[in-house]
C-alpha cells in the first residue's frame, strides 16, 4: 500500500506506507545475499547464509521474518 494524499502526509504521497505478503523472484535475485526495498527503509533482507552467519556470530537486536 502507498500513501495517498487523502491520507494527510503531503510528504509521503506515493511511498510506501506498508508491505504485506513479500515475496523474492529467486529467478530475479541474481545471486545477491542483501536486499533493501526501493523507498522502503523499514526492512533489510537477507539470504539464509547471511542470517545464520549473523547467528554464528552473536549478532543481537536482530529480528527475523521468513520471506518466500
Amino acid at each position: 500500500m502507498r500513501w495517498g494524499a487523502a491520507d494527510g502526509q503531503p510528504d509521503k504521497v506515493g511511498d510506501y506506507g506498508m508491505l504485506v505478503d513479500l515475496r523474492i523472484n529467486a529467478e530475479a535475485e541474481g545471486g545477491h545475499q542483501i536486499f533493501r526495498i526501493a523507498g522502503w527503509p523499514v526492512a533489510l533482507i537477507v539470504s539464509q547464509d547471511v542470517k545464520n552467519l549473523c547467528e554464528k556470530l552473536g549478532g543481537t537486536g536482530l529480528s527475523y521474518q521468513r520471506v518466500d
